[in-house]
Protein backbone atom coordinates (compact mmCIF):
# COMPACT_ATOMS: atom_id res chain seq x y z
CA UNK A 1 0.00 0.00 0.00
CA UNK A 2 2.82 3.01 0.60
CA UNK A 3 4.27 1.88 -2.87
CA UNK A 4 1.38 2.37 -3.97
CA UNK A 5 0.72 6.01 -1.93
CA UNK A 6 4.31 6.86 -3.15
CA UNK A 7 4.73 5.38 -6.54
CA UNK A 8 7.27 2.72 -5.83
CA UNK A 9 7.19 0.15 -8.66
CA UNK A 10 7.56 -2.94 -6.52
CA UNK A 11 7.68 -4.89 -9.31
CA UNK A 12 11.55 -4.16 -10.01
CA UNK A 13 12.34 -4.98 -6.77
CA UNK A 14 10.94 -8.28 -6.93
CA UNK A 15 13.54 -11.61 -6.88
CA UNK A 16 13.78 -12.78 -11.09
CA UNK A 17 13.29 -16.55 -11.79
CA UNK A 18 16.03 -15.63 -14.66
CA UNK A 19 18.17 -14.91 -11.44
CA UNK A 20 18.84 -18.40 -10.98
CA UNK A 21 18.79 -21.23 -8.19
CA UNK A 22 18.95 -20.36 -4.09
CA UNK A 23 22.51 -21.99 -4.09
CA UNK A 24 23.61 -19.23 -6.76
CA UNK A 25 22.09 -16.26 -5.77
CA UNK A 26 23.95 -17.46 -2.25
CA UNK A 27 27.49 -18.40 -4.21
CA UNK A 28 26.77 -14.72 -5.38
CA UNK A 29 26.22 -12.83 -2.24
CA UNK A 30 29.26 -14.82 -0.69
CA UNK A 31 31.37 -13.45 -3.38
CA UNK A 32 30.37 -10.04 -3.04
CA UNK A 33 30.95 -10.31 1.25
CA UNK A 34 33.92 -11.62 0.32
CA UNK A 35 35.20 -8.72 -2.19
CA UNK A 36 34.06 -6.07 0.84
CA UNK A 37 36.01 -7.81 2.98
CA UNK A 38 38.94 -7.94 0.56
CA UNK A 39 38.56 -4.39 -0.10
CA UNK A 40 37.97 -2.86 3.40
CA UNK A 41 41.31 -4.59 4.09
CA UNK A 42 42.67 -2.95 1.17
CA UNK A 43 41.71 0.36 2.55
CA UNK A 44 43.28 -0.58 5.78
CA UNK A 45 46.35 -1.21 4.50
CA UNK A 46 46.29 1.83 2.51
CA UNK A 47 46.01 3.90 5.37
CA UNK A 48 48.87 2.51 7.35
CA UNK A 49 51.03 3.74 4.48
CA UNK A 50 49.48 6.90 3.80
CA UNK A 51 51.37 9.40 6.28
CA UNK A 52 48.83 12.24 4.76
CA UNK A 53 45.61 10.45 6.10
CA UNK A 54 47.06 9.14 8.78
CA UNK A 55 48.09 13.03 10.00
CA UNK A 56 44.68 13.90 9.29
CA UNK A 57 43.00 11.36 11.22
CA UNK A 58 45.21 11.27 14.22
CA UNK A 59 46.32 15.26 14.32
CA UNK A 60 43.20 17.05 12.82
CA UNK A 61 40.41 14.01 13.74
CA UNK A 62 42.20 13.18 17.16
CA UNK A 63 40.58 10.03 16.58
CA UNK A 64 42.37 6.97 18.53
CA UNK A 65 44.21 4.05 17.72
CA UNK A 66 41.26 2.05 19.25
CA UNK A 67 38.59 3.67 16.95
CA UNK A 68 40.67 3.55 13.58
CA UNK A 69 40.78 -0.37 14.34
CA UNK A 70 37.31 -0.80 15.63
CA UNK A 71 35.62 0.81 12.54
CA UNK A 72 38.26 0.08 10.47
CA UNK A 73 39.25 3.34 8.96
CA UNK A 74 41.09 3.33 6.04
CA UNK A 75 42.24 5.50 3.06
CA UNK A 76 41.70 5.22 -1.15
CA UNK A 77 44.61 6.33 -3.06
CA UNK A 78 44.12 8.39 -5.53
CA UNK A 79 43.92 5.20 -8.40
CA UNK A 80 41.47 3.66 -8.43
CA UNK A 81 42.83 0.60 -10.35
CA UNK A 82 45.02 -0.43 -7.42
CA UNK A 83 41.84 -1.51 -5.33
CA UNK A 84 40.99 -3.79 -8.84
CA UNK A 85 44.44 -5.01 -9.08
CA UNK A 86 44.67 -6.55 -5.72
CA UNK A 87 41.52 -8.27 -6.01
CA UNK A 88 42.10 -9.47 -9.17
CA UNK A 89 45.83 -11.09 -7.40
CA UNK A 90 42.92 -12.80 -4.70
CA UNK A 91 40.89 -14.32 -7.47
CA UNK A 92 38.38 -12.29 -7.63
CA UNK A 93 35.87 -12.01 -10.49
CA UNK A 94 35.73 -8.86 -12.08
CA UNK A 95 31.88 -9.23 -13.25
CA UNK A 96 31.57 -9.74 -8.64
CA UNK A 97 33.57 -6.97 -8.54
CA UNK A 98 31.00 -4.80 -10.49
CA UNK A 99 28.01 -6.70 -8.53
CA UNK A 100 29.78 -5.35 -5.68
CA UNK A 101 29.65 -2.26 -6.61
CA UNK A 102 33.54 -1.26 -6.21
CA UNK A 103 34.46 -1.25 -10.12
CA UNK A 104 32.53 -0.48 -13.39
CA UNK A 105 32.69 -2.23 -16.59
Amino acid sequence: MMARDYNIDVASYQRNPSDGSSQERQEKKNDIKTINTLSQEFFVRAFEDAHVAREYIYDKRKLTDEIVRRFGIGYAPESHYQLIEYLRSKGCDPQAMVQAGVAKE
